[in-house]
């Protein structure tokens, strides 16, 4: 559909769309097949038991991997927001018009600062100090036996390394989410004052057909 119609949207978004949605398919064939993540509540960690957690890959690569493809998502989709919400807007005077310039280097600064995060999972998701008796605990210990990668982060409540990745989460969510709400908040007033444009013109137009008409 993307690649066949051509006419019915500009080449960067219909390419946007198409990487995006290899992204996505990447990312949910990672997490559902290649790694299949099990959450170990109420304990801070993650039981790993897909194929590729069985090869003896180390932890802190496991994470990286598991973080990249999960981010990767969101640069595209960032992208798609972003330059729908300046043709939303190409038809005004707001001054919230970016050149292509300025908007690939915002994407670009927002990349960064998510990539960032895969490389904080690198460091700051390993295992916790006390993890090896942690594995001696019978709801953790059979897991162990069965095979698969287990993720011990911490007990319950207390993340003892990944807390630093968690901060620089929160920081990454907290200087892109205003990006986000801005555009969208934005294209949603622009489009309900063209709504209420164009409808009020319709109804002029017939106004004006009926006044012929008599």
């Amino acid at each position: 559909m993307l690649m066949k119609k051509k006419d019915y949207m500009e080449a960067d978004i219909r390419l946007g769309y198409l990487v995006n949605q290899i992204a996505m398919i990447c990312q949910e064939f990672n997490f559902c097949f290649f790694f299949r993540i099990h959450v170990l509540a109420p304990y801070a960690g993650l039981y790993c038991d897909g194929p590729i957690c069985r090869m003896g890959i180390e932890k802190p690569y496991l994470m990286a991997i598991l973080a990249f493809f999960t981010i990767g998502t969101l640069p595209t989709f960032l992208f798609l927001l972003f330059r729908m919400h300046q043709l939303i807007i190409a038809s005004t005077q707001s001054r919230l018009k970016l050149s292509r310039r300025t908007l690939r280097i915002l994407l670009a600064l927002i990349s960064v600062l998510l990539m960032s995060n895969v490389a904080g999972f690198f460091s700051f998701a390993r295992d916790c100090s006390n993890s090896t008796e942690m594995e001696k605990i019978p709801d953790l210990s059979w897991l162990k036996k069965r095979g698969g990668t287990l993720f011990l982060i911490g007990m319950p409540g207390q993340a003892e390394f990944f807390k630093e990745e968690l901060l620089l989460l929160a920081c990454s969510i907290a200087l892109i989410a205003p990006f986000i709400g801005c555009a969208t908040l934005h294209s949603i007033i622009v489009l309900r004052g063209q709504k209420i444009f164009f409808t009020l013109e319709g109804a002029a137009k017939m106004e004006q057909r009926c006044e012929f008409a008599k």
